[in-house]
């Protein structure tokens, strides 16, 4: 599965679930500032969703807690997947 194909899955399924138009979803944009996700309600749900989506086992806790300062941008989330789909 190449970066771009990832990138192209995630930001389909971003959109879905966060309402926003995949125009506006960018390699750059926050998830809580750009996104509006909410950390304790819909980010679990979009790496529940991830996790289906990509078969791999990303643990939200541990995102969110590795990301709580800095936030996490679509792009970053975009290579946790590709490295969790590495690693098998």
């Amino acid at each position: 599965m190449t970066d771009q194909t990832i990138f192209n899955q995630l930001k389909q399924l971003l959109a879905e679930l966060t309402g926003n138009s995949k125009a506006e979803i960018f390699a750059k944009s926050d998830l809580l500032d750009h996104l509006n996700v909410d950390p304790e309600q819909d980010f679990p749900v979009i790496i529940d969703q991830i996790n289906q989506t990509f078969e791999i086992d990303l643990e939200a806790d541990k995102i969110e807690k590795e990301y709580a300062v800095i936030g996490i941008t679509v792009g970053r989330l975009a290579e946790l997947i590709k490295e969790e789909k590495e690693l098998g």
